[in-house]
């Protein structure tokens, strides 16, 4: 999110951003935090934070937030779902500027939600979909065979760990005759 929100200030100068977030999510919440520290250390002049009570109503902490006239918006929350119901949303309100977030934006279900009104919207990630390199065309193709679908941000961490805790096995001096020293190992 820093690094996001840091080549966005590279880019633009916004004198106002708002970072929006669900009170019940954890992660929103932390990622919230570190969002409005990165906006203020960039020299953005007013940072402000709109809490969403309850994800499924919308309304009133987008109003909430352009009420601050933002130039740019970070969501920080956890669930695609919300993520992308608060970019339609923003965009139904009549807000133009840019839209940040985090890992969330990068699952197909924010695109579905988001709609046409996504177009735009910026995240920071180490993966995604249309990654050119083998290894990842390889893993894409895997796993719409598998599953009929695209993989998501959270597949690809989960294929990239089993890649990494095989090759640490094949790397390692395992004698199978001791669970603890294999770990270890």
């Amino acid at each position: 999110i820093p690094a996001n929100i840091g080549f966005y200030l590279k880019q633009s100068h916004p004198h106002a951003a708002v970072v929006i977030y669900p009170s019940a999510d954890p992660f929103g919440v932390s990622t919230g935090q570190i969002a409005a520290k990165a906006f203020t250390a960039g020299g953005v002049d007013q940072v402000s934070s709109v809490i969403v009570p309850d994800p499924t109503a919308l309304s009133d902490p987008v109003q909430s937030a352009l009420a601050a006239h933002p130039n740019v918006v970070a969501i920080t929350a956890s669930s695609a779902t919300v993520a992308g119901a608060l970019i339609k949303e923003l965009r139904a309100q009549g807000f133009t500027g840019q839209i940040l977030g985090g890992n969330a934006f990068n699952s197909p279900t924010a695109a579905t939600g988001a709609g046409s009104s996504g177009k735009g919207a910026r995240s920071g990630a180490a993966w995604y979909l249309g990654n050119p390199s083998a290894v990842n065309r390889t893993f894409v193709a895997a796993y719409k065979k598998r599953y009929g679908t695209s993989p998501d941000q959270f597949a690809a961490l989960a294929y990239t760990g089993v890649q990494l805790l095989a090759k640490a096995a094949r790397s390692a001096p395992l004698r199978f005759s001791s669970t603890p020293d294999d770990r270890l190992a």
